[in-house]
């Protein structure tokens, strides 16, 4: 292959590429809605933030471990204990 063939190959990718990022930035522009105070939807930002939060892990490990502390049924001790050890694996 010479060199004017990759080149434009080279330009192709280029531009393809160019193409890609230009879709993904106006569909990101497009999809957050609340991103600011004066997006569409900006006044649920402190719910968003809320179910941010509530998404991590260390609010699960903390009130699984405090059912399973408070929990004096066998039934719901083995599930919460399967439940614990299944978000240990899945943070691994």
């Amino acid at each position: 292959m010479d060199n004017s063939n990759k080149n434009a190959a080279g330009s192709e990718d280029a531009s393809v590429l160019e193409s890609l990022v230009k879709w993904d930035k106006s569909l990101s522009r497009r999809l957050a809605l609340c991103s600011s105070a004066e997006s569409p939807l900006g006044h649920l930002r402190p719910f968003m933030r809320l179910l941010e939060y509530s998404c991590h892990g260390v609010p699960w490990f903390v009130g699984v471990a405090a059912l399973l502390l408070m929990s004096h049924q066998f039934e719901m001790q083995q599930k919460l204990l399967n439940l614990f050890s299944s978000e240990y694996h899945i943070c691994i």
